[in-house]
C-alpha cells in the first residue's frame, strides 16, 4: 500500500505506530479495509435492510494481511446524532442541519447526475440516486425509526445506539456539531448521552442479520 511522505503533528507517540483506519462510503472500500487488516470508518452498516457492510468486513479481516504492525479489527460508524428532552425537541434542533447535510451531498454528485461519474463513484452515484427517491418519501422521524439517525430523546437514542451495537458496530462516532445546531443543545446532547444513554446500553449480541429497528 503506498503512502507517500508526509509530516505528521502532533507525532504520533505509539509504538510501533497508532491503529490505521480507512473511511469507508462503498462495499469495495469495506472489503478493502478488511483485506489490508484497517479499521474501516463508515457511513453505514449495509444496505438499510441488514448489517451486511459489518459482515463483509468481519469476513475478509479473517484473512487479512495488514499493511500496518498489526491488524486492526474495529468496525466504527458515523452516526449523525443529537438526545435532547423529548423526540420533537431533538428533531427541531438537529433537523435542519440534518437536511442541510443532504443539501452538501446533492451538490457533490450535482455534476455528474446526468453524466458519467468519475469510475471511483460509480456506486456512490447508484447509490445516491436511490437515496434521492428514498428521501422523497421519507420523514426524518422515519429515518431515526429505522435507525439511521440517533435524534431524539434519550430512549430513543438508546434504541438506535443499541440497534447499532447489536449490529456488531465496534465504535459510533457522534456526529452532533452540524451546520447550525446551537453549542448549547450539543453540550447537553454530551451531557444526557454520557448519564442518560450510555449506562442503560447493553453488550451487544452476536450479529447475525440485524434488520431495521421495528
Amino acid at each position: 500500500l503506498p503512502v507517500p511522505p508526509r509530516k505528521v503533528v502532533p507525532k504520533p507517540v505509539q509504538k510501533p505506530h497508532p491503529p490505521m483506519w480507512v473511511a469507508c462510503t462503498q462495499p469495495s472500500t469495506v472489503e478493502f479495509a478488511g483485506k489490508n487488516g484497517l479499521g474501516a470508518l463508515a457511513f453505514g452498516i449495509g444496505t438499510g435492510k441488514s448489517n451486511d457492510y459489518v459482515k463483509l468486513y468481519r469476513e475478509k479481516i479473517k484473512e487479512a494481511r495488514p499493511v500496518g504492525a498489526f491488524v486492526n479489527n474495529r468496525f466504527a460508524l458515523w452516526v449523525h446524532t443529537l438526545c435532547a428532552r423529548t423526540d420533537k425537541e431533538a428533531l427541531a434542533l438537529q433537523g435542519p442541519s440534518f437536511h442541510m447535510y443532504g443539501d452538501y451531498v446533492r451538490q457533490l454528485f450535482a455534476p455528474w447526475i446526468d453524466g458519467k461519474p468519475p469510475k471511483s463513484y460509480e456506486w456512490n452515484m447508484e447509490f445516491f440516486k436511490s437515496y434521492q427517491e428514498q428521501m422523497k418519501n421519507i420523514t426524518l422521524e422515519e429515518v431515526v425509526k429505522a435507525g439511521g439517525a440517533c435524534i431524539g430523546s434519550a430512549e430513543t437514542c438508546r434504541e438506535v445506539l443499541q440497534f447499532v451495537s447489536d449490529a456488531g458496530v465496534d465504535e459510533a462516532l457522534l456526529f452532533m456539531q452540524s451546520f447550525k445546531t446551537p453549542h448549547k443543545a450539543v453540550m447537553r446532547s454530551i451531557e444526557m448521552i454520557a448519564k442518560d444513554v450510555k449506562p442503560k446500553l447493553k453488550s451487544k449480541k452476536t450479529p447475525a442479520k440485524v434488520a431495521a429497528r421495528k
